[in-house]
């Protein structure tokens, strides 16, 4: 998925893995090898694994962040690559070999760039979500109520946190949460990316939800992440309803 060599080697096994497949279907003559089964059943649950981690998948396999959702298919590309080079080798003797180099080229084909992605600090996710995780262990005794993108984060650390989407879609609510003494303030956090060649920042596609007309807000932190990327946190000092008529929240 990640290069020619490990896109080959997954042709080819996938072309023995039909070939083996339909075999198996014949009428036994002479009797299959016991291994061929295992192999079958192996192949159809790493892709039935790879289906369901893909369900909720909008991206593309070949994006850094999505490459661990293509480990099931490594697997089917190293057992039936495995397969195909001692097919191609015709020598039972060659079979540690046929192994070795077919892990040889998923390493070749996929570990190296997986290495040289994570060499080139070019990941602003992972280091916006550690720096929410930060900026909210910093404030462990505000009652805080807090809405980015990724929220299982500030969840494990026993955060009250919202998707951007219901910040977004229920002003009202938020307000309401503030005024009745719930939550001291709400902290939205937002991803900042370069937009075209003008190179101006702008809510990443994983933040853009956050509708900021329908609230009054300030900037209270902010985080330079890997150049040009940057996180944000705004603090919600109001709701604008919509007669235009701005109502603050209740500060304590």
């Amino acid at each position: 998925l990640n290069s020619i060599p490990v896109s080959l080697l997954c042709a080819i096994g996938l072309a023995i893995f039909i070939h083996s497949l339909a075999k198996l279907f014949k009428k036994p003559s002479p009797e299959p090898s016991p291994a061929l089964p295992v192999l079958i059943a192996t192949t159809v649950i790493a892709l039935l694994c790879f289906l369901i981690m893909t369900m909720n998948f909008w991206g593309v396999l070949t994006d850094p962040q999505a490459t661990r959702f293509a480990m099931p298919v490594y697997l089917i590309g190293a057992v039936w690559g495995t397969v195909a080079l001692d097919r191609v080798l015709r020598c039972k003797v060659q079979s540690w070999t046929a192994l070795c180099l077919s892990f040889v080229l998923l390493a070749a084909g996929s570990l190296t760039i997986g290495s040289r992605k994570a060499a080139a600090d070019s990941q602003p996710i992972p280091l916006h979500h550690e720096w929410i995780i930060e900026h909210a262990m910093d404030n462990p005794e505000e009652a805080t109520l807090y809405a980015c993108d990724g929220t299982l984060g500030l969840v494990a650390f026993q955060k009250a946190v919202l998707p951007i989407e219901v910040v977004t879609l229920l002003p009202a609510e938020i307000s309401e949460l503030v005024n009745s003494g719930m939550y001291d303030s709400v902290i939205v956090f937002e991803l900042l990316a370069p937009a075209g060649e003008s190179g101006k920042l702008v809510p990443a596609p994983t933040t853009s939800g956050f509708d900021k007309s329908a609230y009054t807000y300030e900037v209270v932190a902010e985080k330079a992440l890997a150049e040009p990327f940057k996180s944000r946190a705004y603090k919600l000092t109001g709701r604008i309803g919509k007669d235009g008529k701005v109502y603050p929240f209740r500060t304590r």
